[in-house]
């Protein structure tokens, strides 16, 4: 029996120690649930921020798109209009004569 009383300290303050380390246990569990909990807030609360940041550089992009559809319309007709100018210049005047194949071959008969 002497044996059994001198454990009973020993186990008391094992358990004592057990039931400290159970108690930051939970303590820990607790902060890390509670620090989860204000990030979460936190990302919540900055969500509109962040809608709206996307929302204008959306917003922009779409200028810029617009803008270079504009610049590619631009380009393109000038580029129409150029050809234009080309072919006008290739096509000759009214006074150019232009060549009966028939009459040619007549004329070529006649020189023989």
């Amino acid at each position: 029996m002497v044996c059994v009383i001198k454990h009973i300290p020993t186990h008391l303050q094992a358990h004592q120690t057990q039931l400290q380390l159970q108690g930051t246990l939970i303590q820990t569990h607790h902060q890390v649930h509670e620090t989860r909990f204000h990030m979460q807030q936190a990302e919540l609360a900055a969500l509109p921020e962040t809608d709206r940041r996307r929302q204008a550089q959306m917003v922009e992009t779409l200028q810029v798109i617009r803008d270079m559809r504009r610049e590619m319309s631009d380009m393109q007709t000038e580029l129409l209009a150029l050809r234009g100018q080309q072919r006008r210049a290739r096509q000759p005047g009214p006074e150019a004569r232009i060549i009966d194949h028939q009459d040619a071959s007549g004329d070529a008969d006649s020189h023989i």
